[in-house]
């Protein structure tokens, strides 16, 4: 008896005897010489444990629940062997799997190293490193169920469950001939849309098209802390991204919200991103997608690229705290490094007025979008057509090759405020412009433009992208908007220039309106400008309360070929050594004698434009009883004759 205890014990030591009801370790090679064989043996809640190098070159299926296939010593190196998940509660953790051959080939039909079913569901990865998968069906370029469903994949998920994916590597050799590889596919599962939650955190990424692609309604994803790089390997025209997001493919009547995803704390783009003529994108998205948030991310994008390509439609998009590199060279087909526009699909037949074609409540805030060279990007922020009111705040933008924020098409109700621009569009010159677009119904306010080409610069939209949505877009004037409490220091050119169209036009969707109406300029503080502070077109704007300090100009009639611009109300502007030209100068305007501000005659900060103690363009009060209509917390406005020579300057309340 006392035998076969000892024999028992020393047994059980080694893994060959395991008591009921109890996890076992499966040693391969050691005891199970194949993977397969220590499957075929295991049982719920065993450990598969893999020693050195395996080579098995086909598929194994993982059926057994709560599973775990971990590393011995020296650290398990699968090659060429690809594992169908069916089991829930799978685990991988810190072991390699790669797809080549010790010799370094690629399988040919390894197309997904790791496979979760739609059973499969709660599998995690841990400290693994998955590479090389075979190459993908299509090219990875056009938008079709072979590319975007039929990479090759290190991790290829069908699952509706939790899936947790940390501190893993999926940085492929960069093989010249692979096309379509990807290193997580969150795809489509059966049954219902996948709920997750997913979380990828702390891994590295390099694959030759996609890195993170959802191409399913996927909810609850989180990708935190990682770190990706593109590759320089495909051919010119394709359009690798980092995340890629994709539930709507042109020859599929698939369509889904992709909901509640946090890209967070990640290096996206990295050392690799192609520096040839292609296009790559760190995100892009051609979906619907609710509460999404970009947030602590590093961007860097080179010639080409678009930092975040942000096709989506939806409710709920917050970009934060990011900061966006740009490098390369000058390129003029780069539409920016935040390219926002929505999108249809022929999957579902949108067209341009049908009301899912919204991205709502969206918001650009906290980032900083930086070109040391001055050159590769037509813009930091681009917004195109239908999306709507959105708010964009206390970003700094510094050497941009042409514009800062560019708005092509109204309407928009876009509100830019707070942020602060340096040395934009001054590389190409011309009406390049801090903040250009085709602004209506919204407002920039309180923004700071430190020598850039233009500071403000408003010109008629181009009617929703120039298609034709039913009814047709025809009211397409930059119109009321207000521009409030800017400071606009140094431009080489004009302060706040308007080019909208000064007669009717007209165009596939019909005759439009494009002469600017009924914008609101109040507060502004415009110093030296290479020409005008202001050159104004159009009708029945409000010119008050603002300082004029140099330039050609104070304010200009821009008009060309229309009626001479007009005016709502002008007057109570303070002005230093400059002039109107082609505008009576208001009775009620102050003429400065000196200048009123801490800066002196040059200030090229938003402190140094702080005016004097004494200066009369400060809080001049209402100490004679004259009280204007309105004091708002854009200045004091008078809607009665605000051309009466008998109201004195120091009726009104300035830069309150």
């Amino acid at each position: 008896m006392r035998r076969a205890i000892l024999l028992s014990t020393c047994l059980a030591a080694l893994g060959l005897l395991v008591p009921a009801g109890r996890a076992a370790d499966r040693l391969v090679p050691s005891q199970y010489p194949t993977i397969l064989d220590a499957l075929n043996n295991a049982q719920t809640g065993d450990r598969i444990v893999i020693s050195g190098q395996v080579v098995l070159d086909q598929q194994v299926v993982v059926a057994i629940n709560d599973l775990t296939i971990t590393s011995g010593n020296p650290r398990a190196d699968i090659r060429r062997t690809r594992f169908l998940v069916t089991a829930s509660g799978v685990t991988f953790q810190d072991v390699d799997i790669n797809g080549k051959s010790p010799a370094g080939a690629r399988s040919p039909d390894a197309r997904s190293l790791v496979t979760f079913t739609s059973t499969a569901s709660n599998g995690t990865l841990i400290g693994c490193k998955i590479v090389n998968p075979a190459s993908g069906t299509g090219t990875g370029v056009e938008n079709s169920s072979d590319d975007v469903l039929g990479p090759g994949a290190c991790v290829n998920v069908q699952a509706e469950g939790a899936l947790s994916v940390r501190n893993c590597n999926f940085a492929n050799d960069m093989d010249a001939d692979v096309n379509n590889e990807v290193g997580i596919l969150l795809g489509p599962g059966a049954g219902n849309p996948s709920v997750g939650p997913v979380l990828i955190e702390g891994c590295t990424f390099r694959a030759v098209e996609r890195n993170v692609s959802i191409v399913a309604p996927w909810s609850n994803i989180t990708i935190r802390n990682c770190g990706f790089s593109l590759s320089n390997q495909g051919a010119i025209g394709q359009a690798p991204a980092d995340v890629y997001v994709n539930t709507d493919w042109a020859d599929q009547t698939f369509e889904g919200a992709v909901n509640n995803l946090l890209i967070e704390g990640n290096v996206l783009g990295g050392v690799e991103s192609p520096q040839g003529s292609r296009y790559s994108y760190p995100v892009a998205t051609l979906s619907t997608l609710n509460n999404c948030i970009l947030r602590n991310n590093h961007l860097t994008t080179s010639n080409n690229n678009i930092g975040v390509y942000w096709r989506g439609r939806g409710n709920g998009l917050v970009i934060e705290n990011n900061r966006v590199d740009v490098r390369g060279t000058a390129n003029e087909t780069s539409y920016g490094s935040l390219y926002l526009r929505c999108a249809g699909s022929t999957a579902n037949n949108f067209v341009f007025g049908d009301p899912r074609l919204r991205m709502k409540n969206v918001i650009v805030r906290g980032n900083v979008f930086t070109n040391p060279t001055g050159t590769g990007e037509l813009a930091a922020i681009t917004l195109r057509d239908w999306y709507e009111n959105t708010v964009i705040e206390d970003n700094v933008i510094r050497n941009y090759l042409l514009n800062g924020i560019y708005m092509f098409e109204a309407p928009n109700g876009h509100v830019i405020r707070n942020n602060y621009f340096q040395n934009v569009g001054t590389v190409r010159g011309g009406v390049n412009a801090a903040i250009a677009g085709a602004l209506q119904d919204g407002a920039a306010i309180g923004n700071t433009i430190v020598g850039c080409q233009v500071g403000i610069r408003l010109f008629t939209s181009s009617g929703v992208n120039g298609t034709a949505p039913s009814p047709p877009f025809l009211d397409r004037r930059p119109k009321n908007n207000v521009i409030a409490r800017n400071a606009i220091l140094g431009c080489v050119s004009t302060g706040i220039l308007d080019q909208s169209g000064e007669v009717d036009g007209t165009d596939t969707q019909g005759t439009y309106l494009q002469r600017s109406f009924g914008n609101r300029y109040v507060n502004n503080t415009i110093t030296n400008p290479g020409a005008e502070g202001m050159a104004l077109r159009g009708d029945q704007h409000w010119v008050y309360n603002n300082i004029f300090f140099g330039g050609t100009a104070a304010v200009r009639d821009n008009r060309t070929t229309g009626a001479n611009t007009s005016f709502a109300a002008i007057g109570f502007n303070a002005v230093y050594a400059t002039n109107y030209v082609g505008i009576a100068p208001p009775a009620t305007d102050i003429q400065l004698p000196n200048s009123p501000f801490v800066g002196g005659n040059n200030p090229t900060t938003r402190a140094g434009v702080t005016p004097k103690a004494d200066a009369p363009v400060l809080s001049a009060g209402t100490g004679d009883g004259l009280s204007p209509d309105y004091i708002t917390d854009i200045g004091a406005i008078q809607l009665g004759a605000v051309t009466d020579t008998s109201v004195p300057a120091a009726g009104w309340a300035l830069y309150r």
